[in-house]
């Protein structure tokens, strides 16, 4: 990784020796150019926009306190290092305020340029990194958001019945609901309700809250904060044990590996709908007697004690 850097002194021996001070383009520093005054200095630094800037503090007209500012305001990140032969408190409190890197008081020394470069570079480091795990976040999040849209939050079903069941388990998911409480919602017979929705939605009640409450745990995954018993928990799985169970059985992964080796979550929430509705469309034990989490642990626990039937 390289940084560039540019230097800003109205006396010419200062910047020349400020640049022989300079770090070499094999230890990761590249110097884009010099300026002898503020107004130079700035337009320099918009044309190339340097990760770090070296500047004097006192020059003539446009100083080394109006550039700082000028700078940041343009360019946040850059690190802004200043030499003065000035110590007064004044000066100082002004230039930490816009957020310098280093207040450096002639004469400077050689080793005190480099230790406040390498700093610099090590914060531009770790920004860096920060904003590249922002944006892989962001991008997950958005793929999630796309794979919910298309699979999880179905389309409106014209039976309003069934929707109304549907709105249960989108709002409710993340607590014990039974075949009957969504049957009530819906105004109809269980064993009525339990037929109409498999016609209408491809597969039965528990299959369906089943693979919803996974796809919103793989969705909690990607929040390195939360525990795997809580994100089992927040979606309805009383058993975080189950939950890893059922979890790497719909999806091939445990939630632990999902985590820790950055399996793709876009592939996972995929295999998720997939592999768990052809699971569960063979199984015909499914019954959502007392609480889903039941229902669950019969409907997967069957599939390798009772063959499909035919």
């Amino acid at each position: 990784m390289t940084f560039t850097v540019v230097v800003v002194d109205d006396e010419y021996w200062i910047r020349s020796l400020v640049c022989s001070y300079l770090p070499t383009e094999d230890e990761g520093f590249v110097l884009l150019g010099e300026a002898r005054d503020g107004i130079d200095g700035l337009e320099l630094c918009q044309r190339v926009n340097p990760d770090i800037l070296i500047t004097d503090i006192k020059m003539p007209g446009f100083g080394g306190l109006e550039l700082l500012e000028a700078v940041k305001k343009m360019s946040p990140d850059t690190q802004v290092i200043i030499i003065s032969g000035y110590e007064e408190f004044e000066f100082a409190r002004r230039a930490m305020k816009n957020g310098v890197l280093d207040y450096l008081i002639k004469p400077i020394e050689k080793s005190s340029v480099r230790k406040a470069l390498f700093q610099a570079a090590g914060i531009l480091k770790e920004i860096q990194t920060e904003k590249k795990q922002i944006s892989e976040m962001q991008n997950k999040v958005q793929r999630l958001e796309n794979i919910f849209s298309s699979s999880c939050e179905l389309p409106t079903i014209q039976d309003k019945r069934i929707q109304r069941a549907l709105n249960l388990i989108y709002k409710n998911y993340f607590r014990d609901i039974s075949l009957d409480e969504a049957a009530s919602e819906a105004a109809m017979n269980p064993n009525y309700f339990s037929e109409c929705f498999k016609n209408k939605m491809g597969q039965g009640f528990c299959d369906f809250l089943t693979v919803y409450r996974l796809q919103r745990a793989a969705e909690l995954l990607l929040n390195p904060e939360l525990k795997i018993r809580e994100i089992a928990l927040q979606t309805g799985f009383r058993d975080p044990n189950y939950f890893s169970r059922i979890f790497k059985k719909a999806t091939g992964h445990s939630p632990s590996e999902c985590r820790n080796n950055n399996v793709d979550i876009e592939s996972l929430m995929r295999g998720t709908v997939t592999e768990l509705r052809t699971l569960t469309e063979d199984d015909k034990q499914c019954a959502c007697r007392d609480t889903l989490v039941k229902a669950g642990e019969e409907m997967f626990e069957g599939l390798q004690q009772t063959p499909p039937k035919r």
